[in-house]
């Protein structure tokens, strides 16, 4: 009997038939790798880590659809709430401006007037007044930022004496001009006899409130005129230069008067960005609210990354679990391989276990294996047996040979030399050839006695 520990290492061939020693450094790596345990650990470990993978990809995807549909509806929202609060900043400006036009125009000196009156148009951020004559003439003036404003543009006063907007209590407001260092909307009131009082609102109150709307890192408001140009931005540069966003597809839509939720690509933040976008009704102002997609995206990676983490983890440990398991499938394969080199070195009387109860497969293997070895014990009792008899039978054979050729050979050889006697003593030819005959008999049976043995 033999024991069924673990057979020892012995060289190990390969898929491609090369030989490893299994002592070596790249033996040792090549059996961890080739073993059955380490395969069925590696397999596990990929099988379930590609449906955490799969399943982590189906939650990103359903996460982000859902994100993008919140932004949808909070960035419209917010603009649309921008929209109003700039609605109600105009008119409130409109409304004080246009009276104290009114005031200017009815008293008896419009620069004390205009003195006098400084509070409330101080209050909605605009720092200069101007009255003009018919012919553009500045009969009264005033400012709070204690330098001289420049007249805008005739253009501009004259789209101003000839707007059309009546929704802002008769004040005509221009798109955003640059006047000096300052940027500035002009605000135009008709007055009798041909006169207009001009104000420059300035854009704190708008960049204030744009600057109030932040949603990440990168979310933002952005406001523009009613020629499409940048009056409030995140990026500083965009607001000096005035650039002008007209050719932007998203802004050319408010400019018509839509309102609603879009994806585009933003040159300033060089992003693409999902944005709500509407417009002011009295000023024609586009208003957008956009963020970048990949915040989003971002957002939901970082609501992942527990969920990422727990599934390596749970991973590993099933892989672990796998790589346990396996020993009671590996241990009787262990102890099955044993039996084989001792089968294969011709000892028949290996030791299987009585019952083998690590699994189905592995018991009806042990069967079989028992089965094979038991026939194989009876086999070669049965050809010891006749071998045994077989030696003794040649044995025989070879004895009687040897009997039969010594006692074939005594008598013969008298009978050859007594042949030989007899044709030397006589001259009769007829008996000479009697002996002859004789003679060559005896010597035939003299050959085959040798060759018999």
């Amino acid at each position: 009997m033999v024991s069924m520990s673990d057979p020892k290492p012995t060289n190990t061939a390969t898929p491609d038939g090369m030989r490893i020693d299994p002592e070596t450094l790249l033996g040792r790596i090549w059996m961890f790798f080739w073993s059955l345990r380490t395969r069925v650990f590696i397999l596990m470990l990929i099988a379930i880590l590609s449906f955490g993978t799969g399943l982590q990809y189906w939650n990103y995807r359903m996460l982000f659809q859902n994100e993008v549909r919140l932004a949808d509806d909070k960035h419209l929202v917010t603009a649309r709430h921008l929209a109003m609060s700039l609605s109600r900043y105009a008119r409130d400006v409109t409304l004080v401006f246009a009276h104290w036009a009114v005031e200017v125009s009815n008293a008896e000196s419009a620069r004390v007037a205009v003195a006098e009156h400084t509070y409330l148009t101080e209050a909605m951020d605009i720092d200069g007044f101007t009255i003009l004559s018919a012919d553009n003439t500045v009969e009264a003036s005033y400012n709070l930022i204690g330098s001289e404003l420049a007249l805008p543009s005739e253009e501009v006063i004259e789209a101003l004496r000839v707007g059309t907007n009546t929704s802002l209590h008769g004040v005509q407001i221009s798109n955003l001009q640059r006047i000096g260092d300052g940027r500035y909307f002009i605000l135009g009131y008709n007055l009798p006899d041909d006169q207009i009082a001009i104000g420059y609102l300035n854009v704190n109150y708008i960049k204030d409130v744009q600057e109030r709307i932040q949603f990440g890192e990168l979310g933002h408001a952005a406001i523009f005129d009613a020629a499409g140009v940048t009056v409030a931005h995140p990026v500083p540069a965009v607001e000096e230069n005035m650039m002008n966003a007209s050719g932007i597809p998203v802004v050319g839509r408010m400019l018509n008067g839509e309102t609603g939720v879009t994806q585009f690509f933003s040159p300033p933040m060089n992003a693409d960005m999902i944005a709500g976008f509407t417009y002011v009704p009295e000023t024609g102002w586009p208003v957008m609210v956009p963020q970048p997609l990949n915040e989003l995206s971002a957002s939901v990676e970082a609501s992942l990354r527990s969920t990422n983490l727990f599934i390596i983890a749970v991973s590993l440990v099933l892989a672990l679990f796998g790589w346990i398991m396996t020993r009671a499938l590996v241990r009787p394969i262990h102890r099955f391989t044993a039996a084989g080199l001792e089968i294969s070195n011709g000892n028949y009387l290996v030791d299987l276990p009585e019952q083998e109860r690590s699994s189905l497969e592995m018991s009806r293997l042990n069967r079989a294996l028992k089965t094979m070895v038991e026939k194989i014990r009876t086999s070669n009792e049965r050809l010891q047996a006749a071998l045994e008899i077989e030696e003794v039978e040649n044995k025989r054979k070879s004895d009687f040979l040897i009997i039969a050729s010594h006692e074939l050979r005594n008598p013969l050889s008298g009978v050859v030399g007594m042949l030989s006697a007899c044709k030397e003593m006589t001259d009769d030819p007829a008996l000479t050839s009697y002996l002859d005959v004789a003679d060559r008999s005896a010597m035939q049976l003299n050959t085959i006695v040798d060759e018999m043995t």
